[in-house]
């Protein structure tokens, strides 16, 4: 976001070495910004209302009050600021996928819709300006996290994820030739959500 729209970054994290990961990654990648350490339902007063866009990747999935969350995110917006949200789809084949080759991963997810999303962020107050699936396929978000290596089943499925993520690549290269395929429920990776602050 710094670097190919100029804007001035910061981040927020409650975990001290999240933190030191996310400096890190600014320091790598030669971008300043401010990494807060606190928690996301009780920020500093500061940060509140103090952002022209809020972005969350993989983060109100993990709450059981997927509305709630949204609006403590809504609260870091300026009037007429936008929110956009992603959560991974685990409704399609990459949730089955992630629910056969590491159930644990898929367990510490809440199974949210486009239309729950939408709902989300309308009960933060937001009017969503655009909700949906996005991306037509990326079988590269399933991971085998956790699950111990050198086993037969972990290498069988490092295999087939190996082999999923080659599909993957191989309908980019063809995007890239015919022009984007849809983005839908059965193989999209992501759910979407971006939503504006009213002004005023």
């Amino acid at each position: 976001f710094s670097k190919e729209f100029g804007f001035r970054v910061a981040g927020l994290d409650y975990s001290p070495a999240g933190c030191g990961l996310a400096r890190e990654v600014l320091k790598s990648a030669g971008v300043e910004g401010d990494i807060i350490c606190a928690d996301l339902f009780t920020p500093p007063e500061r940060l509140e209302g103090g952002f022209d866009a809020v972005v969350s990747f993989g983060v109100v999935e993990h709450f059981d009050d997927t509305a709630a969350c949204v609006k403590a995110m809504a609260a870091f917006i300026k009037p007429g600021g936008v929110l956009v949200t992603s959560v991974p789809n685990l409704t399609g084949w990459i949730g089955v996928l992630q629910k056969l080759v590491n159930r644990p991963v898929y367990d510490i997810h809440r199974v949210i819709l486009p239309e729950g999303l939408r709902e989300a962020h309308e009960a933060a107050g937001l009017e969503v300006l655009e909700c949906g699936y996005f991306v037509s396929t990326d079988f590269g978000v399933n991971n085998l996290t956790g699950i111990r290596t050198g086993t037969p089943s972990w290498l069988l499925k490092r295999i087939l994820l190996s082999l999923l993520a080659r599909v993957s690549r191989t309908v980019w290269l063809l995007e890239e030739t015919i022009g984007e395929l849809p983005a839908g429920r059965p193989f999209s990776p992501y759910i979407f959500c971006a939503a504006r602050r009213r002004p005023g």
